[in-house]
């Protein structure tokens, strides 16, 4: 062996255990905020309506007065959620009746006073075009907020957020309980610049591990009914479930802009433990034939979204073909079944690589995996899980824009990475004939 390779061996082993190192360390100060902001998420916002999370500890009453230029179009009513003996509470309402891709402004008052305002608009969801934000992996003892800053500059017009959007286990040394559930939600809304952007961008996210229930967890989780309530109640879709996104199990959801179904799986609520012989070990039963029920039929581009990878066989990351091969060899028979045009996204491995689809699939396809934000990252991640597929990877922080353009029969889906300062890392392309 050379000494050039024994130096670069050592660097990946030492990279690999900070990452060991980091997760298990206990936390030694909490992370400060300002308490008087109020952090504001929009989440679907589509044909006329927007759901809302606003997250404050405001002791008097707030209005959200919904404006057009200066003429006021609505005075909201909403329903407030808390957890008991917490000052911290979330204020959500879906506003209806809205005009379509105009600039709207939401103002924020405590009597007469106006605490906040922010901008936002209603999209067409029938749009040939849409710029898509991807990304993962958000500590929010490690805010950066140049990567936030980076991502608002691509003026997106919606973002994914899949996985690992809160830390619920960072330097924590106890399971965690509902009430830390809570708390480090509070945290992440405070915190992140993204909560706090003049200008909002609808979201929809699902979670992973660190969101769910701490690293690697699975549906052994005692506390799980409580954290999908509590990651429902933080996030905004859970009222538009009733018009513009449709349900699934359990925090699973699916929506469709154009030809393109977008399916956000839960991959944590129904999680055996890892190398389960069971047929339905990933994403369980009820969910399993959801997704397929979903596809059936389906014409366009179906987006495959969850946190954990997907094909990857390397590395040392929870991956669905690695961790449940049994289950994942007949998901693929089935989607070669199918025989849809897909592209598969991911984050949770604090790399970003864009990969082909083995060719076990029919249809070739793509991979992407957007992670981290800002959370731990070393510059060996991407050798140690080093694949056949890969056509692009960065360990440097970063986040994903796919820009998706229909015209007649075909999708393209062009997608850039970037890291802070607008900086681009890599770029795909590639075109989905429907038929």
């Amino acid at each position: 062996m050379t000494m050039r390779r024994r130096i670069f061996l050592k660097g990946m082993a030492g990279a690999l255990a900070l990452t060991s190192i980091a997760a298990k360390k206990k936390q030694s100060t909490p992370v400060e905020f300002d308490r008087n902001l109020v952090s504001v998420l929009l989440g679907p916002s589509f044909d006329g309506q927007s759901e809302f999370s606003i997250v404050h500890c405001q002791k008097e009453y707030l209005r959200y007065l919904i404006y057009e230029d200066d003429q006021l179009l609505q005075d909201v009513s909403y329903t407030t959620v808390a957890f008991e003996d917490d000052e911290f509470k979330i204020d959500k309402f879906l506003v209806q009746n809205l005009p379509i891709d105009r600039d709207l402004k939401i103002r924020i008052m405590s009597a007469d006073k106006q605490l906040d305002e922010r901008t936002f608009s209603s999209i067409s969801s029938k749009r040939p075009s849409y710029k898509i934000g991807v990304a993962s992996c958000m500590r929010a003892a490690q805010h950066e907020k140049a990567m936030w800053t980076s991502l608002e500059a691509q003026n997106a017009d919606l973002n994914l957020f899949v996985g690992d959007c809160v830390y619920i286990d960072y330097h924590l040394d106890v399971e965690p309980t509902p009430r830390i559930h809570w708390d480090k939600f509070v945290e992440a809304r405070m915190v992140l610049d993204f909560y706090h952007w003049k200008r909002l961008v609808p979201t929809v996210a699902i979670w992973d591990d660190h969101d769910f229930g701490g690293d690697d967890s699975n549906n052994s989780f005692p506390y799980s009914e409580e954290a999908r309530n509590n990651f429902k109640n933080f996030f905004a879709q859970n009222i538009s479930e009733k018009t513009f996104i449709t349900a699934g199990p359990g925090i699973s959801c699916k929506f469709q802009l154009g030809n393109q179904l977008f399916l956000m799986l839960d991959g944590r609520s129904f999680r055996e433990k890892a190398h389960s012989k069971k047929m339905y070990s990933m994403f369980g039963k009820e969910q399993e034939e959801w997704i397929f029920e979903s596809i059936k039929d389906f014409k366009g581009l179906v987006w495959f979204c969850n946190g954990t990878q997907w094909f990857s066989n390397a590395g040392y990351a929870e991956s669905f073909r690695k961790h449940f091969t049994i289950n994942f060899n007949s998901f693929v028979e089935k989607l070669n079944l199918a025989d849809v045009q897909m592209i598969f996204v991911a984050g949770d491995v604090h790399y970003s690589e864009i990969c082909t689809t083995p060719n076990y699939l029919k249809n070739k396809s793509i991979e992407l995996t957007s992670s981290c934000m800002h959370s731990s990252n070393f510059f060996a991640l991407p050798t140690v899980a080093n694949s056949a597929y890969r056509m692009s990877a960065t360990w440097l922080r970063n986040f994903m824009v796919c820009k998706t353009t229909e015209t007649g029969k075909t999708i393209s889906v062009a997608t850039d990475c970037f890291t802070k300062n607008k900086r681009r890392l890599f770029s795909n392309k590639m075109d989905f004939d429907l038929p």
